[in-house]
């Protein structure tokens, strides 16, 4: 799509605003989705526990850089 005048960008600025609206909202349910799956998987171990905390925490930390 090419524009030639600034009121044709202007014109599909909602097109924007749905991709990063859409795109943050994806990366919101992938994080929960990931972090509920680790969070059920739980074992008695404390190193797997330790471990799974760890990678949701990152998973999280990591997902909400992206995001922006």
């Amino acid at each position: 799509y090419q524009c030639h005048m600034l009121t044709n960008m202007i014109a599909i600025e909602w097109l924007t605003y749905m991709t990063f609206g859409t795109n943050a909202f994806v990366d919101v349910i992938i994080a929960s989705s990931l972090c509920y799956i680790l969070a059920t998987s739980r074992t008695e171990l404390s190193s797997t526990d330790s471990f799974l905390t760890k990678l949701m925490a990152y998973i999280i930390n990591t997902g909400c850089l992206t995001r922006y």
